[in-house]
């Protein structure tokens, strides 16, 4: 492979304040409503130890909008689930703490390389997260035929998002042959190929002449390639699903037959539902290249009006693959999307859309540094999904908003545009005291209980930045002064109520 590309830094810019340099009130937590009933409440779920009496606290919480009290008493209720065996009410309970959870966190970005602190794996790169895209299914592109599939055209979608991709993925069935001539358009566009392989049965899966001629034609391509063998398989709606042993095998025997192809990286993939169970799937440190995970934003869960999903957090449902594999493996996010259009929603709106946009691009820099690519994936499944599928849409080309958003997100540098690329930046949690340059940004990961969290960033008891955009969560240091700075970060919700706050202090060395 050739030497790696440094990407433009032309990202960094001083984003503007969305509303007035004020605080909208005192920056501490008020006592609230129902206070002394709450407080009684708590008492008798550590007297009984019972988790319906912490489930009543923290429903009672929710009531009176005590947040951070809620989080608590369902993580104390799943607490109990877990002691006694109970693992999906465990886990169902958790989920409902992430999303009523708030956590606050600072960040360096610095200028310069980032070198890795351990051994790449194929393909990975060694800073910065490849962007990847499906584009086959979007119609407002034009397609185009490849043998027996068409695909969506590459130089319409990389003009329309303005940042070419560094990766495009496609599905295709165990049996069917390489795709060589796709693969050569993409490698004449710089851009790799990710193939999500689907075998209709393990049986099919066998050291045959099919396997080595994929091999020989992924080794002829002589070009990076991602395969994504058999993912999901944690979900009953897989037909490789029901027995882990043979999974592993047949995972084990791709992966083997695939190391005489130098430049094709093996990725494993469940999805984020169900989670119990997931690690029984996994075939090896020593047999996989990448760990993956797909998952999907969307207004409502499984479209079911009673579930909805706006209150969860994107990484709330990469976190659990993240803390399990990140630190062995480079981690992808196989496919994501966020819908602008649900079936039950007759009016299309790409609000939803555009806070998750914000909130899973901010985060990955910062929060989730292992994560070193994500994968849009661009379909409008009300019209090309299969029947009883039909349920959002995630074209990501319209409306203009929408593809507006997209564009600002993925014009950050730590989103690399090529396989050779690096980003030009690196991060790292702020703890205490910190020298930075000039040339160095101050960021945030904020999630919090409100979608639309309002964060002011005071330097030096001045306010210098106000707003509610994700994206625009930075500061410059350009302009602060040498010596000790004093960084105050103050959150509030969209209700103007006081949320979390955090320090830092800085020095500025002088240029």
């Amino acid at each position: 492979m050739e030497s790696p590309r440094e990407v433009s830094s032309s990202f960094v810019t001083d984003p503007e304040s969305r509303f007035p340099k004020v605080l909208p009130g005192p920056a501490r937590l008020g006592t609230g409503a129902g206070e002394a009933k709450l407080k009684a409440m708590v008492e008798v779920a550590r007297s009984t130890g019972m988790a319906t009496d912490w489930r009543k606290v923290g429903d009672y919480a929710l009531q009176k909008e005590q947040f951070a009290t809620a989080a608590e008493a369902f993580r104390q209720e799943s607490a109990i689930y877990r002691s006694k065996g109970q693992v999906q009410a465990a886990l169902a309970e958790e989920a409902r703490a992430a999303q009523v959870s708030t956590e606050l966190s600072l960040y360096v970005s610095r200028s310069g390389k980032n070198a890795p602190s351990r051994k790449l794996e194929r393909l990975e790169p060694s800073s910065g997260c490849y962007l990847g895209a499906f584009i086959d299914r979007d119609d407002n592109l034009k397609r185009l035929p490849f043998d027996s599939q068409t695909h969506g055209d590459v130089d319409e979608f990389q003009k329309l998002v303005t940042k070419p991709h560094a990766s495009y993925f496609m599905y295709r069935t165990y049996g069917q042959p390489f795709p060589l001539k796709w693969a050569r358009y993409l490698k004449q566009r710089g851009a790799f190929p990710h193939i999500a392989w689907e075998p209709k049965s393990l049986t099919d899966v066998k050291d045959d002449a099919y396997l080595k001629k994929f091999v020989d034609d992924m080794v002829s391509l002589d070009f990076p390639v991602i395969l994504r063998f058999a993912s999901e398989m944690n979900g009953e709606w897989t037909p490789y699903h029901s027995d882990p042993q043979a999974y592993k095998k047949a995972f084990r025997l791709v992966y083997e037959a695939t190391r005489r192809a130098p430049q094709v990286a093996m990725m494993w993939c469940p999805n984020t539902v169900p989670s119990q169970g997931v690690e029984d799937y996994y075939p090896g440190d020593d047999a996989v290249d990448w760990v993956g995970v797909n998952f999907y934003s969307v207004p409502f869960l499984d479209n079911d009006r009673t579930r909805p999903g706006e209150k969860i957090h994107p990484t709330d449902l990469l976190q659990g693959v993240y803390e399990q594999f990140s630190d062995r493996k480079p981690i992808a996010v196989g496919e994501w999307a966020a819908s602008r259009q649900s079936s039950l929603s007759p009016m299309p709106s790409g609000e939803f859309a555009k806070t998750k946009i914000s909130q899973l691009y901010s985060a990955l820099p910062t929060r989730f540094p292992r994560v070193k690519m994500v994968n849009w994936y661009d379909s409008n499944n009300l019209l090309e999904a299969r029947p009883g599928r039909q349920l959002n849409n995630y074209q990501v080309t319209s409306p203009p908003d929408v593809l507006a958003r997209y564009r600002e997100a993925v014009s950050n540098p730590h989103y690399l545009d090529d396989y050779k690329a690096v980003s030009p930046r690196s991060f790292e949690r702020v703890v205490g005291r910190t020298s930075v340059d000039r040339e160095d940004t101050i960021r945030i990961f904020l999630k919090t209980y409100d979608q639309h969290p309002k964060v002011y960033f005071q330097c030096n008891g001045e306010i210098i930045l106000a707003t509610d955009e994700p994206l625009h969560w930075f500061l410059s240091t350009r302009t602060w002064k040498s010596g000790k700075n004093v960084l105050d970060i103050f959150v509030y919700d969209s209700k103007d109520r006081f949320v979390s706050k955090s320090r830092a202090v800085f020095d500025v060395v002088p240029p």
